[in-house]
Parts: C-alpha cells; structure tokens; sequence
C-alpha cells in the first residue's frame, strides 16, 4: 500500500501508537508513521510530529499497530477515550 499523501515512502509504512512527554494515565494516544526500516523509539527522544501535527516534544512509541487495530480503538473510543480521533480519522482516510 502506498501512501499517497508521503511521497517517496516505501510501501506499507509501520503505524504506531505514541505518547507526549508530558502524557498522563488519561492523555490521548495519537498515531504516527515509522518508515519501513525504522525501530519503534520507546525510551523517549522522539522529535517527529504525529498524524494530526502534534509535536511529540520528545516522547515515545507504546506500540505498533495496524489498521484494524486502529478501527477497534475507534469502535471502543466510549470505553477507552484514549485515541486521538483526529489521527485516527486521518490513517483510516487512508487505509
């Protein structure tokens, strides 16, 4: 699959879930690509933004996910109100 909005990414870029530095128990999860070849960064550091332009400000990946992941969340937004529906909407725009 290729995303026609990332010109000159290999196919089917990894999605991943990631937090802000400042995240709480309760702050929202938001999305971003990890080019293919790239590890998840989960011991912080990120400088990248997320889906919805969100600057991570250093934060981390929670973990790797894929588009019926993403659609579980969504559909389960009323129990769980930790996804960022505005990257959420933008990555299943997309899938």
């Amino acid at each position: 699959m290729k995303i026609p909005w990332l010109p000159g990414l290999p196919p089917a870029p990894k999605l991943a879930w990631c937090e802000k530095v400042t995240a709480s128990a309760t702050s929202p999860q938001h999305l971003r690509l990890v080019p293919a070849g790239e590890p998840l960064v989960t011991g912080g550091g990120l400088q990248v933004p997320t889906l919805c332009g969100l600057d991570l400000a250093g934060g981390w990946d929670t973990h790797q996910t894929d588009f019926e992941q993403i659609r579980r969340a969504v559909a389960n937004q009323h129990e769980t109100s930790r996804v960022c529906t505005a990257c959420t909407d933008i990555a299943l725009a997309h899938a």
